[in-house]
């Protein structure tokens, strides 16, 4: 009966330990712009932009100067490219991009689901022969254990980018 409840005591204990060792990853993407240039367009003066990388943990590192190259090659002239926090010239259009987030995590989780049973079994027989007749009667009782596993993951991701459109009227 002793190595009934130690059994239970190593199950609990490894369904414990491989449901708190569960796997976590991130992943990170990079901006990208599949457009095609725009062409004729010639925007006088041209509109003033930037982009910026405010992310907390800024993997891929490529990803604002990446997003401007995207930019550049899709409108041309008509963007021109300063500091993200220089200050917006008297009657011109300023454009900022601030990229927050870009990314994915993976979380998981393991499902367990434990049964214990008794089977509990018996047979009775008779034989008659030359020796006379001999009677048996038999019976079993076994503790059944079963346990399952089963797991599931999922990618929670996000792309938050701000833009900042600031147009300046005045002296």
């Amino acid at each position: 009966m002793m190595s009934g409840k130690y059994l239970m005591m190593i199950v609990t204990l490894v369904t414990v330990l491989t449901v708190f060792s569960g796997c976590a990853t991130e992943r990170y993407i990079s901006p990208t712009l599949s457009e095609s240039p725009r062409t004729g367009l010639d925007l006088k003066p041209p509109v003033l932009g930037a982009v910026f990388d405010g992310r907390a943990s800024q993997e891929p590192k490529d990803a604002a100067s990446q997003l401007q190259e995207n930019l550049r090659r899709i409108y041309g002239s008509s963007i021109e490219w300063n500091e993200y926090f220089t200050k917006t010239p008297s009657g011109r259009l300023a454009v900022r991009v601030r990229l927050v987030t870009l990314g994915a995590s993976f979380g998981s989780r393991l499902i367990s689901s434990v049964a214990f049973a008794n089977a509990i079994s018996s047979a009775q027989g008779n034989a008659t022969g030359t020796w006379g007749t001999v009677v048996g009667s038999v019976s079993a009782h076994q503790s059944i254990f079963a346990g399952s596993f089963s797991g599931e993951g999922w990618w929670n991701g996000a792309a938050w980018v701000d833009l900042e459109v600031q147009v300046s009227m005045g002296k």
